[in-house]
């Protein structure tokens, strides 16, 4: 049967993302005796230009899912931490503050630390989060390069550069954002009559999840694609209007 998905009701990820705040105050802590400190922030369906697309499968068992991303602070110009003392110092970290709130004890992925909460009467998982961790590595010609701390099949760890980002996309929907209003705010050169740029998106997004037909697409895929189509209609109005105006 195919899978069906649903937005999240804030009632139920408010807490959730109120909770992980709360346990990476912690984190913070215990890293820094290790000599690390960093900054995070909520990334994918938790932070899409500041705006939230969390779903789940209906009467799935995964729940829904949150996405950090931890940007480590070089310790000197010259240096970088290891990819492998980064990693498993998190873990550690991550494992015991959320494991001590009734989390699964952490798993350590190939791209990310995951933890998940698990609803233990009904064998399911009501929600997981994903930890990544980054830093600016130096590169041969001196630039520096975001980089992630990736976990090779042999177990060992290195840094690495994380694709998905889509130039075209972020070019299309910072012009959605530059010229187009919600309900009705003529300050824009278009405007929606009623309703909004990422009510629309968020519309979009959803249907496209609900008719994909290949499950190796991410979400961040299908956010892309609603970009797109949107775009589009929004080009297509504008050549409508134009033809109409001539």
């Amino acid at each position: 049967m195919k899978r069906k998905f649903e937005y999240v009701p804030s009632s139920e990820y408010d807490p959730v993302i109120r909770r992980i705040r709360s346990c990476m105050d912690r984190v913070s802590h215990l890293v820094y005796e290790k000599g690390l400190s960093f900054d995070w922030g909520f990334v994918g369906s938790t932070n899409r230009n500041g705006h939230l697309f969390i779903t789940r499968e209906i009467g799935g068992n995964k729940g829904f899912d949150h996405d950090v991303n931890i940007y480590l602070k070089r310790p000197s110009d010259d240096e970088h931490w290891k990819a492998d003392f980064a990693r498993l110092t998190f873990y550690e970290a991550i494992d015991k503050v959320f494991h001590d709130l009734g989390y699964k004890h952490a798993e350590d992925r190939t791209s990310v630390i995951r933890v998940k909460f698990p609803d233990v009467n009904n064998r399911t998982i009501m929600h997981s989060c994903d930890f990544a961790v980054f830093q600016d590595i130096r590169n041969g010609d001196g630039t520096l390069s975001e980089k992630y701390a990736r976990k090779y099949d042999n177990g060992s760890y290195g840094w690495t550069t994380r694709g998905g980002r889509n130039d075209d996309a972020i070019a299309k929907l910072q012009w959605l954002e530059g010229h187009v209003g919600d309900d009705g705010d003529n300050r824009y050169p278009y405007c929606y009559k009623t309703g909004s740029l990422y009510g629309n998106l968020k519309g979009e997004y959803i249907n496209l999840k609900n008719s994909n037909q290949d499950d190796r697409k991410c979400s961040f895929q299908l956010f892309n694609e609603a970009i797109n189509n949107v775009f589009n209609q929004w080009q297509q109005f504008i050549r409508d209007e134009k033809t109409r105006n001539e």
